[in-house]
């Protein structure tokens, strides 16, 4: 039993010391403990409730690390963090239940699996990231009306769905400076689109 909690312990910290190194709200610590608590959960299921149902604590465990998970995830702007650390605490729950229940095998296996999805595909998005900027305009709109904002995103979106929003800059006070990066072949109708929305008081493009 001490040897799959260990293991437990051992495989979800490895994901949380990933996790920590990018600067993510959980890390090692929160990874190894649920990844353990899991663990821990599954054994006293099968041993310590003789003749009972192991699979409950285990739908317990999912429904409850899914509130955990929840917590991670938070609203920046338009944008929305946490997604990836949350689906890590959810993995890590399920090789800590599969660490618990003598499933070492599957246990690594999922691990080594979370990482390459963790590392490997990170690189892949950036990468993809890295061709989407070479081939992208910047525009920066100008608002003097805040509330014209929100058109001028729906036209960019409707124009350019891989279109991204790169900073906001207010130069003084009753202005507002959004740079875009968009698609080469769009920004030309982006332009004039985007000058037409009322509070857009100017709009200017320039490579990226």
């Amino acid at each position: 039993m001490f040897s799959r909690l260990a293991l437990a312990a051992v495989l979800t910290g490895a994901i949380g010391f990933d996790r920590e190194a990018h600067r993510k709200v959980a890390g090692l610590r929160t990874h190894a403990l649920v990844g353990m608590g899991a663990a821990l959960f599954a054994i006293l299921s099968a041993n310590a409730f003789p003749g009972g149902d192991p699979s409950r604590i285990a739908a317990g465990v999912v429904a409850g690390v899914g509130f955990l998970g929840a917590g991670a995830i938070f609203r920046h702007g338009s944008s929305v963090q946490g997604l990836t650390t949350a689906a890590g605490l959810w993995v890590a729950a399920a090789i800590g239940l599969a660490a618990g229940a003598g499933e070492l095998t599957t246990a690594v296996a999922a691990t080594l699996l979370t990482m390459l999805a963790l590392e490997g595909l990170a690189y892949i998005e950036k990468t993809v990231w890295r061709k989407q900027r070479a081939e992208a305009v910047r525009m920066v709109v100008s608002l003097d009306d805040p509330r014209g904002l929100a058109d001028a995103l729906n036209v960019v979106s409707t124009l350019d769905e891989r279109a991204r929003r790169s900073d906001v800059h207010i130069p003084s006070e009753g202005v507002i400076e959004v740079t875009f990066l968009i698609d080469r072949s769009q920004v030309d109708a982006a332009v004039a689109l985007v000058s037409a929305v009322e509070g857009v008081s100017s709009v200017d493009r320039a490579d990226a």
